[in-house]
């Protein structure tokens, strides 16, 4: 505060607009103030103070002589009651689960449940990035009839989700899950720390991404239940916001896709009103995106992209694999996309759009084997999204190692992101394959053909994947390796239905389970360490990973799935029993009834198999280690 000259009145000190939107203390030292001086920022005043509500005109308000207390309450007293309601440190700290409120670009106030707001530390600092929002056709600019919505959403939204710990929410968020990486957290952040940006971010994707942000962080040993009714109210949110800017079309681009997206993610974790068909629902939702963008077939003019046709094998045209793959040598410099300095701005935004693509497919595909681990009925084959024919799409980075190798493309169908592309295109063609079977004969004898091209070319995927030894990718070439193997075994169960086996007959070759069991064995050993370690800030990877509790969940059912058709293979049911011991600590960080219920019938069986087999059971629940709280930074 400070005089006014030649009074003897006291008026606030005006922030500048930069000061203002990260709630910190501003010297208003004009023409640039200390803050932005430090910041080497632009430094900008309004030309007059902003007033808001009964202020907004000078001498306007109608002060009240009634006590100020927080008790007795009336009429008078409604709009202040409601100013409360939007603080989120009035909130309380456990709220009620709310039914769902229909939140759109128009309406001036956002009211619901909200964490209680506690700064959360983030590194990033924002630096400047030169970007077009208006430089991309599937990024257009807001056009100006909905400035003043999206200003007042943005408002309202704010005093309910404070703007630092947004930040510090999405950042953990497009940080830590890997499968987000489709999303330029860099541009994301630097958008959201603009006042004027942060306008042209579609109300949809900042609630799914906060919906999500909240959940991950809201298993028993951190936010609770009240961080799940949180999530699962923004969640609602977020779907009514994508719902109306659907149903009105006049702001349409690929960040409302990234929203449905993430949507599927969030309907994919361990939560309370976990359901396949909730999540089948959220598939369906982001295939209409997809398809209504045209995202699918976004390089349909681009030379030596994989053209492939409806109901026959989707084969890439690959070369054979080299002795060698052409991959960086590890230690080698090896700029990431986001950051490689000779990208335009459109090239980004490219990528980006190809990114979701593989994503999406990346989901649906692990829904569909969960579905074929469970024997539910499978629907995605009405899904675009699913038919390798809707594909015109370079592979993710294929961009990128064109430039680096000087290559026209054809030789490039065997990096690791290709062969993971090309794997999952495989998958949904053999469950779509299965999944409408074959009335005549000869559609029967067509099918049998197409699947034995299938298995051939998972043959050629495994063969290009072991030719990479450079040790990059690896998570991904996991993947890949994983992929290859549950689709092998898809083939050999569609091809005896196909084919009229008899049950009795072996369901695979020994070979199959023995490639197969590798893959959860790794990760079960690493999830073992998370538990060891539970009270500890490295016990993250199983705390903030609720979507990881249906990949567990199906590779015990697979387990079972396999022992239960070759009594032989005990060391399948080694693998059971080790995958129920994180199946358990997961089911108490987030439960869940549907999971739980599948679980028990699951443990039951492997009990029972346990028995029969000679073996000792799984370990009782009550060994499990005691749920202790977690600080996460």
């Amino acid at each position: 505060m400070e005089d006014t000259e030649g009074s003897g009145r006291r008026r606030a000190s005006i922030a500048c607009q930069p000061c203002r939107m990260r709630k910190i203390r501003c010297d208003s030292t004009r023409p640039e103030c200390s803050n932005c001086q430090r910041r080497e920022e632009q430094c900008e005043y309004d030309p007059a103070p902003k007033r808001r509500g009964p202020d907004k005109r000078l001498g306007t308000r109608q002060r009240s002589s009634k006590p100020r207390g927080r008790s007795g309450g009336s009429e008078d007293d409604g709009p202040r009651m409601k100013l409360e309601l939007l603080n989120p440190l009035l909130l309380p700290a456990a709220p009620q689960r709310h039914s769902p409120l229909r939140i759109s670009t128009n309406e001036a106030v956002l009211l619901g449940p909200s964490l209680q707001y506690q700064p959360t530390p983030t590194h990033f600092v924002p630096r400047p990035y030169d970007f077009e929002q208006d430089a991309h056709p599937k990024f257009p600019p807001p056009p100006p009839t909905v400035h003043s919505a999206q200003q007042g959403w943005w408002d309202a939204f704010l005093q309910s989700y404070p703007l630092p710990q947004i930040v510090a929410d999405l950042n953990f968020l497009f940080s830590e899950m890997a499968s987000l990486s489709f999303v330029n957290a860099r541009l994301l952040l630097d958008t959201l720390w603009n006042p004027t940006k942060y306008l042209t971010l579609q109300p949809a994707f900042i609630l799914a991404s906060m919906a999500l942000a909240v959940l991950i962080r809201s298993s028993e040993a951190e936010r609770g239940t009240s961080g799940r009714d949180c999530a699962a109210f923004l969640r609602d949110s977020a779907q009514n916001a994508l719902d109306r800017a659907w149903r009105e079309g006049v702001w349409l681009d690929v960040s409302l896709v990234e929203a449905a997206l993430i949507l599927v993610v969030y309907e994919s974790s361990a939560h309370p009103d976990y359901h396949p068909s909730r999540l089948l629902q959220a598939f369906r939702v982001l295939d209409h995106a997809l398809s209504t963008l045209g995202l699918m077939s976004f390089d349909a003019g681009q030379p030596n992209v994989c053209r492939y046709v409806s109901g026959t094998t989707p084969l890439a045209d690959a070369p054979a694999p080299a002795s060698s793959c052409r991959c960086i040598p590890p230690g080698s410099p090896h700029a990431l996309p986001w950051d490689n300095p000779s990208w335009s701005a459109h090239e980004i935004r490219d990528e980006e759009c190809r990114r979701v693509c593989w994503s999406a497919l990346s989901l649906v595909t692990s829904f569909r084997v969960e579905c074929w681990a469970f024997s539910r009925l499978d629907e995605c084959d009405k899904l675009r999204m699913c038919d390798p024919a809707s594909y015109l799409l370079m592979f993710p980075n294929e961009l990128y190692e064109r430039r680096r190798l000087d290559a026209d493309g054809a030789d490039l169908k065997n990096s690791v992101p290709a062969l993971y592309g090309r794997g999952m295109l495989l998958t949904n063609f053999t469950a779509n394959a299965i999944a409408r079977g074959g009335e005549s004969e000869e559609e029967r004898e067509t099918m049998v053909q197409a699947l034995q091209e299938a298995w051939q070319e998972t043959q050629a995927i495994q063969d290009a994947l072991d030719a990479h030894e450079c040790n990059l990718h690896t998570a991904t070439a996991q993947l890949v390796g994983e992929n290859v193997v549950n689709t092998q075994m898809m083939i050999t169960k569609g091809l005896r239905s196909l084919q009229g086996l008899p049950a009795t007959d072996p369901l695979f070759n020994r070979q199959q389970p023995k490639e197969w069991k590798y893959y959860p064995t790794d990760i079960i050993k690493r999830v073992a360490m998370s538990i060891s370690y539970f009270s500890d800030p490295r016990a993250q990877q199983l705390i903030h990973r609720p979507f990881s509790v249906t990949w567990f969940h199906s590779q015990l059912a697979i387990c079972l799935f396999l022992w239960e058709n070759d009594r032989t293979l005990g060391d399948v049911l080694q693998v059971a029993k080790a995958l129920a011991i994180p199946l358990d600590v997961m089911n108490a960080l987030w439960p869940c009834q549907f999971i739980q219920t599948e679980y028990g019938q699951l443990r039951s069986r492997l009990e029972a198999n346990c028995k029969s087999a000679g073996q000792d059971p799984p370990p009782a629940k009550s060994d499990m280690l005691p749920l202790q709280p977690v600080v996460s930074a």
